[in-house]
């Protein structure tokens, strides 16, 4: 009979949540970062967003009455969350036969083999995160497909995408992606409190950066405040200078990401680069705004999960520890529990996952380029 034979929370369960943290928070994610992990204690997420202002002060002159003026009220959103999980199992073969990575022929270390499936799991937990994020910010919406034909998914109501007259790829000599940017800046900043100007930033994988590079307008009409251009001498595109002249236009600033995954374990094992898959695709832009003071534009939302309400037995599993503070919304989230089956073939089950998904507050705060 299959029992719990700790919480994982005593061996390697309190390394999940911090092994997230450093992934996507601490590290230089500006993705993540944009969207940080939150936690809430329900299964269905609502808040409030108050409407704009609006109008001019009614003139009313001496003596004479002032008009009722009606002011807008807000509107309520709400968040059903996805359900995510695997699990994944330490074999009899592997714990008799296997030996420590490192060593001769040393018995496997159960502990530090079910600490690296964790940070495995954690790396798949993160790139999920990464993904439906990326496919929110590009299109606006995001689906995610289950193996069983489930399908969870979210739109942001009004939110806005670009797309260049003259595509930066398909005609490089006649694109003109620094006016784009502006004319799209104007557009994006009318009506609203978010800014995408200096402050503000674009994120592109290295393929997109590169091409970027290839418009004309780009490589010989602008060039940096010392009349250098942005493609050096020894033919290397200078981001540092393509920024300077972004900057300098009050555009934002393009930031490189070329965070991805390998879409299967074959793609892992044999490092099938070709099969990399970028968060952000090629020829997509993400422009995140600037927000006021620290008003964020969303949220990487965590939710309930049935771990934490059980009882009986099941109630040996509380939230998971940290040992950061700081990553302590993201423990409140996370299921993982490790599983003894103690008769033959011993091993260990291991399950971890989370419910929850990307919550845009401000759907005003972005926007999605992507281009021929």
């Amino acid at each position: 009979m299959a029992v719990l034979s700790q919480n994982f929370e005593f061996t390697v369960g309190a390394l999940m949540p911090d092994f997230i943290w450093q992934d996507a928070q601490q590290a230089d994610d500006p993705l993540m970062k944009a969207f940080p992990f939150g936690y809430e204690d329900a299964d269905k997420v609502k808040w409030d967003q108050y409407e704009n202002p609006y109008g001019l002060i009614p003139y009313r002159g001496l003596d004479g009455n002032p008009p009722l003026v009606s002011f807008p009220g807000f509107r309520q959103y709400n968040f059903d969350p996805g359900y995510f999980g695997g699990y994944t199992q330490l074999s009899e073969t592997e714990i008799t036969a296997e030996r420590q990575p490192g060593t001769i022929a040393s018995p496997l270390d159960v502990d530090d083999r079910l600490g690296m499936l964790m940070l495995h799991a954690s790396t798949m937990i993160v790139s999920r995160c990464r993904k439906m994020l990326s496919d929110m910010l590009v299109a606006g919406k995001f689906t995610v497909t289950g193996a069983q034909g489930q399908v969870y998914g979210y739109q942001v109501d009004g939110y806005r995408t670009k797309v260049p007259g003259v595509g930066w790829n398909a005609s490089p000599t006649t694109a003109v992606p620094i006016n784009d940017m502006l004319q799209w800046q104007a557009e994006l900043q009318r009506g609203t409190s978010s800014k995408f100007g200096g402050e503000s930033i674009l994120l592109a994988n290295s393929n997109t950066i590169a091409e970027l590079f290839k418009t004309t307008q780009i490589q010989t009409s602008y060039r940096t405040k010392y009349g250098a251009s942005v493609i050096g001498l020894d033919g290397a595109a200078d981001l540092a200078g393509l920024n300077s002249i972004t900057q300098g236009f009050d555009l934002p600033k393009i930031v490189r990401y070329d965070h991805g995954y390998y879409p299967t374990l074959a793609d892992a094992v044999n490092r099938t680069t070709a099969n990399f898959t970028y968060i952000i695709p090629n020829r997509t832009l993400i422009w995140l705004g600037k927000r006021p003071d620290t008003n964020k534009v969303g949220q990487f939302q965590l939710t309930r999960h049935a771990g934490l309400v059980e009882t009986g037995q099941a109630k040996g599993y509380p939230s998971i520890r940290t040992r950061n503070t700081e990553a302590a919304e993201i423990a409140k989230g996370l299921y993982v529990r490790s599983h003894y089956i103690n008769r033959m073939p011993h091993h260990y089950d291991l399950e971890f996952g989370f419910n929850g998904g990307p919550v845009m507050w401000w759907g005003s705060a972005a926007a999605g380029i992507t281009y021929s």
